[in-house]
């Protein structure tokens, strides 16, 4: 794989599948933080994420548009 990582999968035949994705030594996000980390007060608006190419894949069209729907206040999407 391209960012040494792996794709794993299991499944069941007629129920479906689950996929996992694991990159290692990727930097997938930051906090923006001004002063010293308190876990009872962390700000979900300063998590910052670098640009990135996200797959959604479901065989269920409904789930798809659902889940770009939810994405697209976040991101641009192509």
């Amino acid at each position: 794989m391209i960012m040494n990582g792996k794709i794993n999968e299991t499944g069941d035949f007629g129920k479906g599948s689950s996929f996992s994705v694991h990159f290692k030594k990727v930097d997938v996000g930051a906090i923006a933080e001004e002063e010293p980390y308190s876990e009872e007060r962390i700000d979900v608006n300063s998590i910052r994420f670098d640009e990135a190419t996200v797959l959604i894949v479901d065989d269920i069209e409904t789930n798809r548009k659902l889940i770009i729907e939810y994405l697209e206040p976040y991101v641009s999407i192509c």
